[in-house]
C-alpha cells in the first residue's frame, strides 16, 4: 500500500524570524535593541581592521631568486610564488607562527587590493641591489703584472 503525504500544510517557517516577530509583539521597542558604547567601539575597530590593506606573510629567503613562502593551511612552503603564502591581518599572529616554525623565517609586510589580492609592487626586494664599483661596471682593473 502506498503512503499518502499531505503537502498542503505549510512548511516550518524560519525560527529566527519567528522569534523576532514574537519579541517585537511582546512589547520590545527599537530602543531596547540599541548597541552599547563598547559594542559600537568593537564594531568600529572591526570595520577599520577590514578596510586596512596591510597584511603580513612569512618568507624564508635563501637567495634573491629562491624564496620560500609559508602556507599555514597546508603546513608547506611555496617556492618563488608569494600568492601561495598565507596572509595575516595582524603582525602578532604572524609572529606567533614564526616562533613555532623556527629560525630563518622573516615576517614580510605587504599590501592587498580591494579584492583581497596581493599587490606585488608592495613587496620589498629580498636583498639590497648591488653597488657599482667606482670605475663603473666595465672599468678595467689593474693587474699585478707590469
Amino acid at each position: 500500500m502506498r503512503k499518502h503525504y499531505d503537502f498542503s500544510k505549510a512548511a516550518r517557517g524560519n525560527p529566527y524570524a519567528a522569534r523576532l516577530t514574537r519579541s517585537r509583539d511582546e512589547g520590545e521597542s527599537d530602543a531596547d535593541l540599541q548597541l552599547t558604547r563598547s559594542q559600537i567601539k568593537e564594531l568600529e575597530r572591526r570595520i577599520r581592521d577590514s578596510e586596512d590593506p596591510i597584511r603580513y606573510f612569512l618568507a624564508s629567503v635563501m637567495t634573491p631568486r629562491f624564496i620560500l613562502y609559508y602556507n599555514v593551511s597546508d603546513d608547506s612552503y611555496g617556492m618563488n610564488d608569494p600568492d601561495s603564502a598565507t596572509l595575516f591581518k595582524r603582525r602578532l599572529a604572524a609572529a606567533a607562527i614564526q616562533k613555532l616554525i623556527g629560525g630563518g623565517i622573516k615576517i614580510v609586510r605587504c599590501r592587498v587590493s580591494k579584492r583581497g589580492q596581493l599587490v606585488r609592487s608592495s613587496l620589498p626586494s629580498p636583498f639590497p641591489k648591488r653597488r657599482l664599483r667606482r670605475g663603473g661596471a666595465g672599468a678595467s682593473r689593474p693587474s699585478g703584472r707590469s
